[in-house]
């Protein structure tokens, strides 16, 4: 069972009192297998048994580096040689034409200088002081190539730039990964910390600070996969991860697949409704921005859906939306552009209801409902302007609207003279 641990928070671990060491120890080294394990510092190096700490091979050496075959280990004696051992044995020396500021194992031997980066035939990341770099070797490149053919800096087809992950701190005390071109923040630390590394079983990275405090951050190993064959352009390989991510983590997993550009796939992992909405509206999927506008009742999301609508020459969804949105003047200006008598029938019902008169009343007026517009004006006590309006579009309307007039005007008259001012003002 994995145990269950919060991020960052201190682990307690028993310590085993594993004897003295020969030399002061700068660096710590366990071999792939986890059976050696290495202390290097004061010009020398001293290979230990990891379990009881018994000496099994030691010599001078400013740097040591493992191979990915245990077997395999080379030592950085000077600027100028390198030694390399198998079995605890010397099998070779390399003495480049550089420099050499520091080495780096793995699948390659890499060596450093500053200005050069050399391999010699050990898949490794490297990385310098502001940036790293990914790499893949190609054995087949090397194996197929003609040596006498190659330059003085080796065999450039071997390697590649691949989108696998990267897990770095940084001078800001952020944890961090690195996957297809972007930069993944997983904690802001209160410390500095230095990574231990990752137990993929865990799904935790592991971290210590100067103190030996031993903290983790939770980091899924399924989510790392599924980045990475994206990058790769597996998608059926990534289809098939997407099963294991758990509900939590697709949201976060959607924001990358929208960076990388593919946002219909984004839209189909996120669950996060405004990060849903988003996408449909990017990707003019109005079925399900209309969903999610219903399920959300803003107008605001109504407006955007509306928008969009318009602009994909969807004009009675567009309308349906700005209705919703009550933009009764939206509405207004798509219907009379549209041309559509449905629209704008709808409209002058729905913003009478509303208590929207000027909008009802220029829509029924572009209906020709002159009696509706009579209706309008005279309910909201505009009697001048219904009597003037009827002169010009309903001439029979006129002297019932003007008794109307004169009555409301003798109410206002007689008011006036109770206030004690002359009745005839």
């Amino acid at each position: 069972m994995i145990p269950l641990f919060l991020d960052g928070e201190r682990l307690t671990l028993s310590v085993k009192d594993m004897g003295a060491c020969e030399v002061y120890p700068q660096t710590l080294q366990h071999s792939s297998n986890g059976r050696f394990v290495v202390a290097c510092g004061d010009g020398e190096y001293i290979i230990y048994t990891a379990t009881a700490l018994r000496n099994k091979a030691f010599g001078s050496g400013l740097e040591f580096v493992w191979a990915t075959d245990p077997s395999l280990y080379a030592v950085r004696e000077s600027s100028t040689l390198i030694k390399i051992f198998k079995n605890f044995k010397e099998s070779t020396s390399l003495r480049p034409d550089i420099v050499i500021d520091g080495i780096d194992g793995g699948h390659l031997l890499a060596v450093k200088s500053s200005s050069s980066l050399c391999f010699y035939d050990w898949e490794s990341t490297i990385a310098g002081e502001e940036s790293f770099y990914i790499l893949k070797y190609n054995a087949d490149a090397v194996a197929n190539a003609n040596l006498a053919e190659a330059s003085a800096d080796g065999i450039e087809e071997a390697f590649e730039v691949i989108g696998d992950c990267f897990i770095f701190t940084t001078l800001l005390n952020r944890l961090s990964y690195y996957v297809g071109g972007e930069l993944v923040t997983v904690a802001h630390l209160d410390r500095p910390l230095y990574l231990l590394g990752f137990i993929p079983k865990d799904n935790r990275i592991y971290a210590s600070d100067k103190d030996h405090n031993i903290v983790s951050y939770k980091l899924l190993l399924s989510v790392l996969e599924y980045q990475t064959a994206v990058m790769r352009r597996d998608f059926d390989a990534a289809d098939t991860i997407l099963r294991t991510i758990p509900e939590s983590q697709c949201t976060r997993v959607a924001y990358f697949l929208e960076k990388q550009g593919f946002k219909k796939q984004a839209l189909a992992v996120s669950k996060d409704p405004e990060h849903r909405f988003e996408l449909a509206l990017l990707l003019g999927d109005l079925n399900t921005a209309f969903e999610l506008a219903q399920q959300a009742d803003s107008e605001e999301k109504w407006k955007q859906v509306a928008q969009v609508a318009t602009m994909k020459s969807e004009l009675l969804l567009a309308g349906e939306c700005l209705g919703k949105a009550h933009d009764y003047g939206g509405l207004l200006m798509l219907a009379s552009c549209a041309g559509s008598a449905k629209l704008m029938n709808q409209l002058a019902n729905d913003s009478y209801a509303s208590g929207q008169h000027n909008v009802s009343f220029l829509s029924n007026l572009l209906l020709s409902d002159v009696e509706k517009c009579i209706d309008i004006l005279v309910e909201t006590g505009r009697l001048p302007e219904a009597a003037f309006f009827a002169h010009t579009y309903c001439p029979s309307q006129v002297p019932r609207l003007v008794a109307l007039w004169r009555v409301k005007s003798s109410q206002a008259l007689s008011g006036v003279g109770k206030k004690g001012l002359p009745a005839d003002v």
